[in-house]
């Protein structure tokens, strides 16, 4: 499969088809994770910054298959990608691309364990949902996505509350003059 993916650099049409490049940089990292070769997986996959918009859908899944076969490696700068990619998803009305990748990044922030972010996004997803021209079965994922969040408790702050800063007085401050 790498082979096939191995065009020769000097090939006319590849050095004209920017996007079939990229495309093709995103499949290898499930290339990787299919041959059990995770760190090489993570070594090519391109970095998010790289990406044009048109190919978030792409890098999102390729990341997304790469973590959930190498959970260890699920991060909240992963999760920060996801979320990007979410906005950018709902501001164009791309609506099936909200179910589909918040369901994967919703996923994954639990695994993490992350209480806010799945519920964020299950938020964003509901929104999404009846804009859908076909359902195709988008109900039944947010319903058991809404199963798996419900359960969630908030983490415990490391201590309490009032300890984490001090009361800010303002009378101290100068009023301000005309």
């Amino acid at each position: 499969a790498l082979e096939v993916l191995e065009p020769p650099i000097n090939h006319p049409d590849i050095q004209t088809d920017a996007r079939r490049r990229m495309h093709e940089r995103l499949s290898r990292p499930d290339i990787m994770v299919a041959l059990g070769r995770l760190e090489d997986a993570w070594d090519i996959l391109p970095a998010w910054d790289d990406i044009p918009p048109g190919d978030y859908k792409f890098w999102l899944l390729a990341a997304g298959h790469l973590a959930q076969a190498d959970p260890d490696r699920t991060s909240w700068g992963l999760g920060s990608c996801f979320q990007k990619g979410l906005e950018h998803f709902s501001n164009v009305g791309a609506h099936r691309s909200v179910i589909d990748i918040g369901a994967l990044a919703a996923e994954l922030a639990v695994k993490r364990g992350s209480y806010s972010t799945p519920r964020r996004t299950l938020r964003l997803m509901k929104r999404h949902l009846p804009k859908l021209r076909k359902a195709l079965g988008a109900e039944e994922l947010v319903a058991d996505l809404e199963k798996t969040v419900a359960p969630l408790t908030r983490p415990p702050l490391p201590v309490p509350a009032a300890e984490l800063i001090e009361p800010v007085s303002y009378t101290h401050l100068p009023l301000p003059t005309k």
